[in-house]
């Protein structure tokens, strides 16, 4: 007798196709979830890498520290041992604006800010430092002290900040004057001026003149092409033989360059109103042949020295700040993957920190 073959039934045919989605549907969620884990874990390892190559960089150049500018929890300024090949301690910076995503960048001597990890959403700076306290000794002649000033506009006066272009025919610079009882003559043995570059190559030149200018008692120089031209910096001048000033005479800095066009800015403060007892800003625009005097303006600058009195003086206790170690601590985010890790230096040079 033949046997009777069934075909499958409307019901049948139901359930297969439904075991069959449940089970691509399974297969398809377990390889996403694998692909994405994968994924995961790829950008988690690049995050640790990242973060490991920017701790062993800060780590290392901190390490070698020579001097501390400038240091706050997120932003660090310090000399280092040459690292451009020009034979001279450079100035580096580490700077994270505190803005979660944003990017730890790395200045070199004016230079421009490269980023060197980016997606940051925690950097921290710790530091330990040492203190020493020298006592003042009685003396008729101080340790380096600041003469005159101006780094800003002064409390309780407004005004704007400026520019004073620099070239070989237009002269720029400030008029100042030491005094203090008993005091019999002093020396100055450098200045610093804020100054931004235009891109041009040539000489700066900052001198130490006159009050009336026609007379150069000592002139430095600095290659333009080492000014910033993207931000205004501090510029450090050294002179070596003022060492005899008179007190209460007014003399005059005067910056100027080799080039006809403009070469360099001096960053100055006009006011709204001239506060009283303000230095006076001085300019010509004939090659230092004629000058004129602007007492609502000021140049930015400052000028050190030692003070020598007629009889001797009890110095000024110093105290002296010196940076023996950092911690710092780095979080990277992107997306749902973070990489987190702790590192600290011992500071080799126990570096001083000058600009606290």
């Amino acid at each position: 007798m033949q046997s009777r073959r069934y075909a499958f039934s409307l019901v049948e045919l139901s359930v297969a196709s439904s075991l069959t989605v449940i089970v691509m549907l399974a297969v398809g969620g377990a390889l996403h979830l694998m692909t994405r884990g994968a994924a995961g874990i790829q950008a988690s390892s690049q995050l640790n890498t990242d973060a490991s190559i920017a701790m062993a960089r800060i780590r290392r150049e901190l390490g070698a520290a020579i001097t501390v500018t400038s240091l706050t929890p997120t932003h660090i300024e310090f000399t280092h041992p040459d690292v451009d090949g020009d034979g001279a301690d450079d100035l580096i910076i580490y700077d994270w604006p505190g803005v979660a995503g944003g990017s730890i960048t790395r200045q070199v001597s004016g230079g421009t800010a490269v980023p060197i990890v980016e997606n940051v959403s925690e950097f921290s700076l710790a530091s330990t430092c040492s203190t020493v306290t020298v006592p003042g000794e009685t003396s008729d002649l101080t340790g380096e002290v600041v003469l005159a000033s101006h780094e800003a506009i002064p409390p309780g006066s407004s005004g704007t900040f400026g520019a004073s272009p620099i070239s070989s025919s237009s002269w720029r610079g400030e008029g100042f004057s030491v005094s203090a009882d008993d005091l019999e003559s002093y020396s100055i043995t450098r200045a610093k001026v804020y100054l931004k570059g235009t891109g041009l190559s040539g000489t700066l030149y900052l001198s130490i003149r006159s009050a009336s200018t026609n007379t150069t008692y000592e002139e430095e120089t600095l290659s333009l092409s080492s000014l910033s031209s993207t931000e205004y910096l501090w510029y450090e001048f050294t002179f070596s033989s003022l060492t005899e000033m008179n007190p209460d005479t007014t003399y005059s800095l005067i910056a100027r360059t080799s080039t006809s066009s403009t070469g360099a800015n001096f960053g100055r403060d006009e006011y709204t109103a001239n506060p009283a007892g303000s230095d006076y800003y001085k300019y010509s625009t004939t090659s230092g042949l004629t000058w004129s005097a602007d007492n609502d303006r000021d140049c930015r600058y400052i000028l050190y020295g030692q003070l020598k009195y007629s009889a001797p003086q009890e110095g000024q206790t110093i105290t002296r700040k010196y940076l023996t170690g950092l911690t710092f601590g780095l979080k990277l985010t992107q997306g749902s993957s973070t990489a987190e890790m702790t590192s600290g230096t011992a500071c080799l040079n126990r570096p001083e920190i000058t600009g606290l």
